[in-house]
């Protein structure tokens, strides 16, 4: 609520540092880092958080897909993001 970046991402990379298998706090640093204008990194974290999510619940984390096609757009990579 404090829209503090910064601290955001010692956040994140803190629960990383407890938990790196953890989709969820993938996804947020993607979020975090889509908002920065760093759209390659925030593919690379969405990526990632996909890769750790069963397959079984894969329905679940359609908004981290989404958020993914998106970096991608912003990166002209449109083909990609229309996956």
């Amino acid at each position: 609520r404090t829209n503090n970046q910064p601290l955001a991402a010692q956040f994140f990379m803190r629960a990383l540092a407890l938990c790196d298998t953890d989709p969820l706090v993938y996804n947020e640093l993607g979020v975090l880092h889509y908002r920065d204008n760093n759209f390659a990194a925030a593919e690379e974290a969405f990526v990632r958080a996909l890769s750790l999510v069963p397959a079984a619940q894969s329905a679940a984390w359609e908004s981290t897909a989404s958020n993914l096609g998106h970096a991608l757009r912003k990166q002209c990579r449109y083909a990609e993001a229309a996956q």
